[in-house]
């Protein structure tokens, strides 16, 4: 699922890793320098999603990027109970986010990482500097079905590489209504910078459009042709968040 997109390759990124309030292991990638920048991935991916696509290569040069896998996902511990997951996704980027920028950081998010994005600013508002949301955001709590089909590919992909836990998947799908479905009120209240990209064909589009429709702040580009999955490794994303990010005070 995941390609490689050529071009010249970035350093190492430095392996690190935290222990959550809750006593989760969190794992993560640091890369270069400058103003931080959190890449939150997507359901059943990992941190190495932003290597994979352009993102390091696009902004490593001048931002610190903060790659974590999420509870459940990558090299980061994956319990089982769903009681483990929801909200705590959201506050375990902030106590990344506190202990490696504690001035702030800028957050970038895939699918699930864009759902995350939103309860963190309106949680944790004084460390987040903007928001970029790329193919998903303002999700009601139906968008648990799509997390479904998602566990579905991951099955499948599970049955031929064992890349997957499924049981920590399934946890965290059975907890997402915890992230989902903010009141309008408190997406009225988050004074950040925000902006986003969704492909043509996404059938989270419209949550993003509904997005739009409440904050005209909110600056929505929609990629012609384009649907969910392939959003994430479309050629076009890391110049558009570059191009957000370097408009950003440093």
């Amino acid at each position: 699922m995941i390609l490689s997109t050529g071009g010249h390759a970035m350093e190492q990124p430095t392996q690190k890793s935290f222990t959550t309030s809750d006593g989760i292991l969190i794992r993560y990638r640091v890369a270069g320098a400058g103003p931080p920048v959190v890449l939150l991935h997507g359901f059943s991916m990992s941190s190495g999603m932003w290597w994979q696509n352009g993102v390091v290569d696009a902004l490593g040069g001048r931002y610190r990027l903060l790659a974590p896998d999420m509870r459940g996902h990558g090299d980061s511990d994956k319990p089982h109970d769903p009681a483990r997951y929801g909200r705590k996704l959201v506050s375990d980027v902030a106590e990344l986010i506190s202990a490696e920028a504690p001035s702030g950081a800028h957050v970038v998010g895939f699918s699930m990482g864009a759902e995350l994005s939103l309860p963190l600013a309106v949680d944790h508002p004084a460390i987040i500097r903007s928001l970029y949301l790329i193919a998903s955001g303002w999700s009601p709590p139906e968008i648990v079905d799509e997390y479904r089909i998602h566990m579905d590919w991951a099955r499948e992909r599970t049955e031929q590489d064992a890349v997957d836990d499924l049981d920590a998947l399934s946890a965290a799908v059975d907890a997402v209504d915890a992230t989902v479905g903010l009141p309008e009120a408190q997406i009225a209240a988050i004074d950040l910078p925000m902006s986003g990209i969704v492909g043509e064909f996404d059938v989270e589009r419209p949550h993003l459009e509904r997005l739009a429709r409440a904050r005209p702040d909110f600056d929505l580009e929609i990629l012609p042709g384009v649907d969910h999955m392939g959003s994430w490794k479309d050629p076009r994303v890391p110049g558009r968040i570059a191009r957000f990010l370097d408009a950003r005070p440093r």
